[in-house]
């Protein structure tokens, strides 16, 4: 929803809406093969130390993104658990 409109382009609807908000998007975005794979090959999580190491070559605030990642990890997570059932995976 922007300015209280429904949009139909999810790009606009869930763009980061602060500085940080950017850098972790970023980092999620150029640190995508930093995963943690469970057994089966299933995405159990982020390497947080490798993704934190690439935000702080980048310039960005380690600190601020520490307490960020975790929560992009959950939308990760729920994201990829919803697409596996789509999928008829469990």
């Amino acid at each position: 929803m922007v300015d209280g409109v429904a949009c139909l382009c999810p790009y606009v609807e869930n763009e980061p809406q602060s500085e940080d908000g950017f850098a972790a998007w970023d980092i999620i975005c150029s640190g995508f093969t930093q995963m943690r794979v469970g057994g089966m090959g299933g995405v159990i999580g982020l390497d947080m130390p490798a993704l934190l190491e690439l935000a702080r070559l980048r310039g960005y605030d380690a600190e601020i993104l520490a307490q960020l990642l975790p929560d992009c990890e959950k939308g990760l997570l729920a994201a990829l658990a919803e697409k596996g059932a789509e999928d008829g995976g469990e």
